[in-house]
């Protein structure tokens, strides 16, 4: 698998950045136009739900997407000085949860080195009427 990794700051105004970032992936991969644009929404569902978590800080987003001709996985963590501890009690809201199911093939969230990881994974679909 290939990856790429991209830090910017846990704003709104800075998500263009990662949309772009999945764009360019998705283009090596030879993912239609409605799966790209499914997935820049996943992705931008993700980034909101990281800075949720962690609306104390709101430092920085760490996002990780790794590929190969059948697949791209994409991980959003938050960091910082700041950034808070991982705590059972942070979910996805239910809204969030219907748009990732509805988006993506596979998502969850796992806990690494003591941090929040939210992840998606889109399976290439090869029948542009798989969707």
């Amino acid at each position: 698998m290939q990856h790429l990794q991209l830090d910017v700051a846990a704003e709104p105004s800075q998500l263009s950045l990662p949309r772009l970032l999945i764009g360019g992936v998705a283009a090596l991969v030879e993912l239609g136009v409605d799966l790209v644009e499914d997935l820049q929404l996943a992705l931008d569902e993700l980034c909101v739900s990281v800075m949720a978590d962690d609306s104390s800080a709101r430092q920085r987003l760490n996002i990780v997407v790794q590929w190969d001709a059948s697949a791209i996985r994409v991980e959003v963590t938050s960091h910082g000085e700041l950034a808070a501890p991982l705590t059972d009690g942070a979910q996805l809201t239910a809204y969030s949860q219907q748009i990732l199911d509805a988006l993506v093939d596979d998502h969850g969230t796992e806990e690494r080195d003591g941090l929040r990881v939210r992840w998606m994974r889109l399976q290439k679909r090869t029948d542009p009427g798989a969707l």
